[in-house]
């Protein structure tokens, strides 16, 4: 092999490292960047899914509270006494996707329901009582569940009586009862003219990481 033969070889194969180096190089940018796309789908899918979470169990409440009112006039005529939950009296009433536990429900995204009536005499009025406790444990997914359950108790506003963010070991003087349209009023805040930043500070009591996270909701019957 002649000297000039030896050196066009010798610059074909530092020609096809350099080539192979450069592939290398493009190969780990090109994978970095499927990384960080992937940290981010899984992201917005994640959020994706919290959201259609909220949306159905929401819907399927407020559902379930419709289904509710239609028998108001038999749950004033027939329950009586001060407090009476009347969970096992509405299994006809469940969504399908839901399933009662001995005294309370479970919807679809395991959150706990229990329903009363429950006699207040000053003035003389009777209830229907919804506790709504979060099965979630992490802060935003409560506070998130908390607003849309807001954002639902508004459609009601001119049926029901108030609702409230309740949270058994915090400071509940510090989330007032907001009204519906026939029980506002004066110093009384109504439930329609909530904006989003106090319903977000109404929801913040949920920040612990405990179960004892409550949305309570009372209509008049």
């Amino acid at each position: 092999m002649t000297i000039k033969r030896k050196r066009i070889e010798m610059k074909k194969r530092s020609d096809l490292g350099s080539e192979l180096g450069r592939s290398m190089i493009e190969m780990l940018g090109v994978l970095a960047i499927v990384g960080i796309l992937s940290i981010g789908g899984i992201s917005a899918f994640q959020k994706a899914m919290n959201k259609h979470k909220i949306n159905q169990v929401t819907e399927e409440l407020s559902g379930f509270i419709n289904e509710l009112l239609r028998y108001s006039a038999d749950w004033r005529r027939e329950i009586s006494g001060d407090y009476r939950e009347i969970t096992s009296l509405v299994d006809f009433l469940v969504p399908a996707t839901w399933e009662r536990k001995g005294n309370y429900i479970k919807d679809s995204a395991g959150n706990k329901i229990i329903v009363a009536v429950r006699t207040d005499y000053e003035p003389a009025r009777k209830k229907i009582s919804l506790s709504y406790r979060f099965i979630e444990r992490d802060a935003k997914s409560k506070t998130d569940l908390c607003m849309a359950l807001y954002e639902m108790t508004k459609t009601f506003a001119d049926s029901i009586w108030g609702a409230t963010p309740w949270h058994r070991a915090g400071d509940n003087s510090a989330t007032p009862w907001a009204y519906g349209n026939a029980f506002c009023g004066g110093r009384k805040k109504c439930l329609r003219d909530l904006t989003f930043s106090e319903m977000r500070a109404n929801c913040e009591i949920f920040e612990a990481d405990d179960d004892d996270c409550s949305f309570a909701i009372h209509f008049p019957i």
